[in-house]
């Protein structure tokens, strides 16, 4: 069967190549990427909300109105939630979209599929960190997906 990588979409349907439930199929999955990028952003925006609010404060003048040191005491909150919220889309697209990809080429959605997607997603994650950070983020999601997948008993 052809990939979609090698083939551009038109041709392959005006051919016959794809039938229309593999570009009904593929139209699902992509639609569950979005819905696990918008999830992984809401959830992002939350966690980047209570992490900031559980950083030390810093250094506040104390002869300040409560309002002011308020406004200092949150100074970066903003960036702290937007920060998380794009990392956790991030993770959330990466790993859907890698699961995807492994459940369609394996013909089978089992452990290894949740292991190797969750690889990818930490390498991705970590890809600041140069080639040891990836590594490390590639076996920390990997083992964590493992262990979830086997709690869940899928």
């Amino acid at each position: 069967m052809y990939s979609a990588s090698r083939i551009e979409w038109s041709t392959a349907l005006s051919s016959g190549v794809y039938s229309r439930r593999y570009v009904i199929e593929a139209i699902d999955q992509l639609g569950n990427l979005e819905s696990d990028e918008v999830g992984g952003a809401v959830l992002g925006l939350l966690m980047g909300g209570f992490m900031h609010a559980m950083q030390p404060p810093p250094d506040i003048d104390t002869s300040l109105s409560s309002m002011e040191q308020i406004r200092q005491s949150y100074k970066g909150f903003g960036q702290a939630c937007i920060r998380m919220s794009r990392n956790f889309a991030k993770v959330g697209v990466v790993y859907a979209g890698m699961e995807c990809f492994l459940e369609r080429e394996r013909a089978a959605r089992d452990l290894p599929n949740a292991i190797l997607s969750g690889c990818a997603a930490g390498g991705v994650l970590a890809f600041q960190g140069g080639p040891s950070g990836m590594a490390l983020g590639c076996l920390g999601f990997a083992a964590f997906s493992a262990v979830i997948e086997t709690v869940m008993d899928h």
